[in-house]
């Protein structure tokens, strides 16, 4: 069981996490790239219309997720 103040910490990478994305995200919209969050923010359903953030967010947090279970996660620099 994590302490409160583990739980605070825990909090604060979630939310930083959440908001290096959104820039990352942000900044792919404005200037494609050749990587995977490109790929992403490309992506439509159903060939129709485009994933919006909250899609866009919960893809990743369930790729890292998956990530760290394997002993890895994305780099935040």
């Amino acid at each position: 069981m994590l302490s409160r103040e583990q739980e605070i910490e825990c909090a604060k990478d979630m939310i930083a996490f959440q908001h290096y994305f959104r820039d990352v995200i942000e900044c792919r919209q404005k200037q494609p790239q050749d990587d995977l969050i490109t790929d992403l923010v490309q992506a439509k359903v159903a060939q129709e219309r485009s994933l919006d953030t909250a899609e866009h967010r919960t893809i990743i947090a369930t790729i890292n997720n998956r990530l760290v279970e394997r002993g890895a996660s994305f780099e935040l620099s």
